[in-house]
Order: C-alpha cells, then sequence, then structure tokens
C-alpha cells in the first residue's frame, strides 16, 4: 500500500523548496486549499493533484518506486486473484 503520508510529506517539502503556498497549488490544480492541505498530510490521495508535483519536480525515481509493485503485492497467503 502506498504510504500517502510519506507522499505527502514530500510533496509539500518540494512545493517549499519552490517557494509556493497551497493557495498557488489550489490555482493550478482548481482544487481548494483545503484539498491541498488534505494531500500534504496524507489524508487525500487525488491523482489531479499529484500530477502536479510530478510535473513541478516530484522526483521520478520515487514516483515510480510507488507503482513498481510485484503483482501479489497485498495479497495474504490463500488470497485468489479472479481474472476477468
Amino acid at each position: 500500500m502506498i504510504d500517502m503520508k510519506d507522499v505527502g510529506a514530500r510533496c509539500k517539502a518540494l512545493r517549499q523548496d519552490l517557494q509556493l503556498l497551497q493557495s498557488d497549488v489550489a490555482r493550478d490544480t482548481g482544487y481548494s486549499v483545503e484539498n491541498i492541505s488534505s494531500f500534504e498530510t496524507g489524508r487525500n490521495d487525488n491523482a489531479r493533484i499529484m500530477l502536479w508535483y510530478v510535473a513541478h519536480g516530484l522526483d521520478k525515481e520515487y514516483v515510480r518506486s510507488l507503482f513498481k509493485r510485484p503483482v501479489s503485492y497485498g495479497l495474504k497467503e490463500g488470497d485468489e486473484i479472479l481474472c476477468m
């Protein structure tokens, strides 16, 4: 499972390094400052907000690592995989 608190913290650090406010991100993404705050604290996993951070320099290797998971990731022994 992706640790959204870690993702949010990295995104917040990037925004601060860029000397931007949450209101700047909100304006660019069309979301409220509250949504941006929720994302940066790990309470919101909005992909559109994450893409803004990726476009503005979030470490690409870190992002790649979030999604490189084996097919069995998150499954417990005995779980079945349904294919359609």
